[in-house]
């Protein structure tokens, strides 16, 4: 089963941690490590991102799928608030809340840069950018720059900042070196209205894998992951990196998550390199060593508090690894969640329980069969040195739309276990691979 996102949450007095996968979200109790209720089920794909907010005084959470389609939860009940939102043409994959003239708003992410902000008491679009460009946008946070409530998006070579308020462009800043930078325009597609801002583009490839927001001496601050493996702080009034990249991941960076440690500002981030790392933002260095024991690349952060101390819970993408749940003020493993997700392994081959409950000796065999044939091989070559979204969309479609022809939905399932056991795909690639896929026969559905 794939981890796809963590978000924290207060419950009856209660930290909570939110795990979105295949299977649904599963809402778990920090401290105890214990499962509360039921799975949220009522996405008909993955859950591929999960943010929480209030409304009305009601804890609520606010999660997005591969069905193309974001659901709002109330937490108490573990019942869904109102239909599905409708509206993006791919794969949610990120989703940040905040409150926007004292209502409260959902900003989500899919791919070929839609950005939407709803509100979410009415279920409604209040501003969209969908397809401003052909590039894609991985990530967003929000915070508040000036007093306005701000989207910060992280993609491809930029990190932008959007106007709440207005959904317009605010800025852009480019995600790698201040060299060969090109300035050009960017138009954003508001419900009516048109907005140019300015953009600065940098000739290059660095994917923002993750963006979190925090404070730093009141200066609101973004900080990024990339897959360059390193982590950056971004000044938001100024638009600019503050010092140098931070290194230390030997992987790319997939997750990242804020806090505070004895009033200090602290980004904690993972990693394909399966580590977890604190960095103390005021000074710009890491702070002690990583924290070690995934046996997985390392994809999903959150921060909470148990009884007044910072605790980080960290996921891995392929969950037969368990949920961390880490002390921050030492380093120390508290203790381990999440043994409702099997990993079930034939030889080479990883098989993953979907969210139907179903896991075919079909898969299973074709799976194994198909480890080395030209197919997996073609999209391990597209996993590994292009991408399924950006540069090799129309082949990736064609694929699945060849394998269900062949095989429907089984054989499908059955490429895709094979392509993750032939590669450890980056987490932003095996997204591409399953949104590439979206809507095809039955994938995900």
């Amino acid at each position: 089963m794939y981890l796809y996102s963590l978000a924290c949450s207060v419950l009856d007095g209660r930290s909570v941690a939110l795990v979105g996968t295949v299977a649904g979200v599963r809402i778990w109790d920090v401290a105890s490590g214990s499962p509360i209720g039921e799975h949220l089920v009522g996405h008909s794909g993955g859950v591929t991102a999960v943010a929480c907010t209030e409304l009305g005084g009601r804890q609520i959470a606010v999660t997005g799928s591969s069905d193309q389609t974001v659901q709002v939860w109330d937490l108490a009940t573990g019942s869904p608030i109102g239909e599905p939102l409708r509206g993006h043409t791919y794969a949610v994959y990120s989703v940040a809340c905040i409150d926007v003239h004292g209502r409260p708003v959902a900003v989500t992410v899919g791919s070929c840069t839609e950005l939407r902000v709803w509100d979410i008491e009415t279920g409604t679009v209040i501003g969209e950018a969908p397809e401003a460009k052909s590039e894609l946008v991985f990530s967003v946070a929000c915070g508040a720059l000036d007093g306005r409530p701000v989207a910060i998006t992280g993609g491809f070579d930029k990190v932008c900042v959007w106007d709440l308020a207005t959904c317009n462009a605010i800025d852009e800043v480019p995600s790698g070196r201040a060299a060969g930078l090109e300035v050009s325009e960017i138009v954003c597609r508001p419900t009516g209205l048109h907005a140019i801002g300015r953009r600065l583009r940098l000739n290059g490839l660095l994917r923002v894998n993750v963006v979190a927001c925090t404070e730093i001496d009141g200066r609101p601050v973004a900080v990024t992951g990339s897959n360059d493996k390193t982590v950056r702080l971004w000044d938001l009034d100024a638009g600019t990196a503050i010092g140098t990249p931070l290194h230390g991941h030997t992987e790319e960076v997939t997750a990242v998550a804020c806090t505070e440690i004895d009033g200090r500002p602290v980004a904690v981030t993972g990693s394909n390199d399966k580590t977890v790392r604190l960095w103390d933002l005021d000074a710009g260095t890491a702070i002690g060593k990583p924290l070690r024991g995934h046996t997985e690349e390392v994809t999903a952060v959150a921060c909470t508090e148990i009884d007044g101390r910072p605790v980080a819970i960290t996921g891995s993408g392929l969950v037969g690894d368990e949920i961390r749940v880490w002390d921050l003020a030492d380093g120390t493993l508290i203790h381990r969640i999440g043994d409702h997700v099997i990993e079930q392994r034939v030889g080479r081959t990883i098989v993953i329980p979907y969210h139907d409950g179903t896991t075919h000796e079909a898969v299973l065999e074709a799976a194994a069969g198909l480890i080395d044939s030209a197919v997996v091989q073609e999209l391990v070559t597209i996993g590994t040195t292009r991408s399924f979204l950006r540069d090799d969309r129309a082949r990736a479609v064609e694929i699945g739309q060849q394998l269900n022809e062949e095989g429907g939905i089984n054989l499908m399932r059955a490429v895709h276990a094979a392509v993750a056991s032939r590669i450890r795909l980056i987490p932003g690639r095996a997204r591409e691979l399953e949104m590439a896929w979206s809507g095809i026969g039955d994938w995900l559905a």
